[in-house]
């Protein structure tokens, strides 16, 4: 982390860093600092060209109840499976949730609990606001299942490459 942040003492606007810095910082625990960095995404080479602007505020998670929340993924099925788990919680705060899916992930995430309406991507009309950071909105709580499952992927690969034969 001593040198992600070197480099924005040096960039401060460099996006890529600041992203990577997040992911870095997400992987070591510290949820708080890394979902604030991880905004820096939609700047990266990545997402900048791609990013949806909707006329609706974001949600940061103030009181909404009836108001309808469009869960959508910004960067693929990872996001929209990773998500999609965050339905029954809006739900619970009194929000219409529509979930926006691949049309692949349709029959996989049908009657999926708290989700009002699922329609895929590009076909919804645009619902009174919208977000996709719920780990933030969520709290800790979520942040620690995400950080969880990466600790568990990381040990996955780590033990698949135990079992390769030497370069």
């Amino acid at each position: 982390m001593t040198n992600y942040r070197r480099a924005l003492d040096l960039e401060p606007g460099d996006a890529e860093v600041h992203y990577n810095l997040a992911m870095a910082l997400l992987a070591g625990g510290d949820t708080a600092a890394g979902w604030q960095e991880h905004g820096w995404r939609l700047k990266t080479a990545q997402l900048i060209h791609g990013r949806r602007n909707f006329a609706k505020p974001q949600w940061m998670g103030e009181a909404a109840e009836g108001q309808t929340l469009l869960i959508h993924a910004e960067q693929g099925f990872g996001d929209t499976i990773q998500f999609c788990r965050y339905a029954p919680l809006a739900a619970a705060r009194g929000l219409r949730v529509i979930l926006e899916v691949p049309s692949v992930l349709m029959r996989l995430l049908r009657g999926l609990p708290g989700v009002e309406r699922m329609v895929v991507r590009g076909s919804a009309d645009e619902p009174a606001t919208q977000d996709r950071l719920f780990a933030r909105v969520f709290g800790p709580p979520a942040s620690a299942v995400v950080l969880a499952e990466c600790r568990q992927a990381f040990r996955v690969v780590a033990a698949a490459r135990r079992r390769l034969p030497a370069a």
